[in-house]
C-alpha cells in the first residue's frame, strides 16, 4: 500500500495527498466492502513520510496532507489510542510532522486471538478480527474431532480470505472452559504470546476470564463479546433466558470459590 501510494503521488505531482491509517466497513456493507488489513504504526509512519515528502518542496501554504480518520470505530478509520498500540499511531504522526521519523519499527505487543467454541458467531467474529489485523494468529479452541478448516470456511457467516488459512490453528482437545484455558495456554507458549484477545459469548466472559487468568497469570487479555441466541435482549422477562444466565452465574461463583480456597 505504501509503495502503491508513492507511485500514485509520483504520477500526479499536482495532487494534495489524502491518507488513512486503516479502513474496513464490512460490518456495515457486508460482502461488498473496501478493506485495508495488517495496518501497523510502522506502516502508517511510512505512509505519512511519503505524503510529507510529496509536499515538502511546495510553497508553505500548499504543504498540506489530509488524513482521513474521523475516529469511526465501526469502520476502523481512527487515530485514537487503543489497547493494542496505545498512542503509537499518534506518536509516529507527530514524529513525521516534526521531522524526527525513525524508520525502525516501534516495539509492538505481539497479540494472538483465541475463540472459545460453543456459541453462534464466535468463530466468524474471531476470523473477522484476524483479517482486520487485530492479531497475528487465531486459535479456535474446542473444535470437534471431525471438523476441518475447510468445513468451517463453508459456513454462511464465515468469510475466510485467501492466505489467511495459514494463520488459523484448530484446537481439538478442549471440551470445557477449563480445557479451553489449558489449550490456549499451550498455544500461547508455543507462539510466544503475552497478550491474547479472547472471543466468546458475553455471558461467558467472567468465567472464561477466571479460568484463563488462573493458568496464565502473566498474560494480559482483552475480551470480544458476542451476542447469543440463548439469551433474549430482555432476559428478565423470559424464563428460559433467566434460568440460562442464572446457571452460568452459579458456574462462575463455583469457579471463584474453588480458586479462592486453593
Amino acid at each position: 500500500y505504501v509503495n502503491r501510494t508513492r507511485d500514485i503521488f509520483s504520477q500526479h505531482p499536482e495532487v494534495l495527498p489524502c491518507i488513512n491509517p486503516d479502513f474496513d466497513h464490512s460490518p456495515r456493507s457486508g460482502v461488498v466492502a473496501h478493506m485495508l488489513v495488517d495496518s501497523t504504526p510502522a506502516g502508517w509512519a511510512q505512509l505519512c513520510k511519503v505524503a510529507s515528502d510529496h509536499v515538502a518542496s511546495r510553497p508553505e501554504q500548499e504543504r498540506l496532507v489530509f488524513i482521513k480518520a474521523w475516529n469511526e470505530w465501526g469502520e476502523g478509520a481512527f487515530l485514537e489510542p487503543d489497547r493494542r498500540y496505545g498512542y503509537a499511531y499518534l506518536d509516529v504522526t507527530r514524529a513525521v510532522m516534526d521531522g524526527h521519523f525513525n524508520p525502525l519499527k516501534p516495539e509492538v505487543k505481539k497479540t494472538g486471538i483465541a475463540v472459545l467454541t460453543g456459541g453462534r458467531y464466535r468463530i466468524s467474529k474471531g476470523i473477522s478480527l484476524l483479517q482486520q489485523g487485530k492479531g497475528d494468529r487465531l486459535l479456535i479452541s474446542g473444535v470437534m474431532d471431525e471438523v476441518t478448516l475447510k468445513d468451517i470456511a463453508k459456513r454462511e457467516d464465515v468469510r475466510l480470505f485467501d492466505g489467511y488459512e495459514k494463520k488459523v490453528d484448530l484446537g481439538y482437545k478442549a471440551r470445557t472452559t477449563v480445557g479451553n484455558a489449558k489449550e490456549i495456554k499451550e498455544w500461547a507458549v508455543k507462539n510466544g504470546y503475552k497478550h491474547i484477545t479472547v472471543v466468546t459469548s458475553f455471558y461467558h466472559i467472567p468465567r472464561s476470564k477466571a479460568e484463563l487468568k488462573r493458568v496464565m497469570p502473566d498474560v494480559s487479555f482483552d475480551f470480544e463479546a458476542v451476542s447469543s441466541g440463548y439469551v433474549l435482549p430482555q432476559w428478565w422477562k423470559h424464563w428460559g433466558s433467566f434460568f440460562f444466565l442464572a446457571a452460568e452465574y452459579c458456574k462462575y461463583l463455583a469457579v471463584k470459590l474453588q480458586y479462592m480456597f486453593e
